[in-house]
């Protein structure tokens, strides 16, 4: 058996885009209910809340750079995960590290926000569902070259 290693090199970048209506009927266009979804009251009261977080997000550069790494992990699942998540904080390596990055920014919103959101973490929806949407990997080089020995 001959034995080969390779490394897998990917640079990319991320553009963040400011959640509008376009964001919201982008994420919601592959569902069965999409119709539905889209003219719920709901569905836009979570599009202001999650803007709102998104903006604050973007206040707090630590953060961002911790919420940043986390979506590339998502972006690249398996392999991703293998490579971030031992060098992420101990929160950061939760079950849920979105939210152990965002609680802090949560807190300090308006109470009908933080109540909002607390309701959607105990019943363990999506809180970011939209704003993650904000989020656009641009992969600028991806090479794979062998390393074999």
């Amino acid at each position: 058996m001959i034995l080969k290693q390779y490394r897998f090199v990917v640079e990319c970048t991320f553009d963040i885009e400011d959640l509008t209506s376009d964001v919201v009927h982008r994420s919601l266009k592959p569902l069965l209910n999409y119709e539905e979804a889209i003219e719920d009251n709901k569905t836009w009261e979570s599009a202001d809340r999650q803007r709102r977080l998104l903006h604050a997000l973007l206040q707090d550069k630590e953060a961002l750079e911790k919420f940043v790494r986390i979506q590339l992990a998502y972006r690249f699942q398996d392999l991703a995960m293998e490579v971030i998540t031992p060098h992420l904080d101990p929160d950061e390596g939760s079950d849920d590290p979105e939210e152990a990055i965002l609680l802090p920014m949560i807190e300090r919103m308006s109470s009908e926000d933080v109540a909002a959101f607390a309701s959607l973490m105990e019943t363990d929806d999506c809180i970011i569902d939209l704003l993650t949407e904000c989020f656009i990997l641009k992969l600028e080089r991806l090479t794979i070259s062998d390393v074999s020995r």
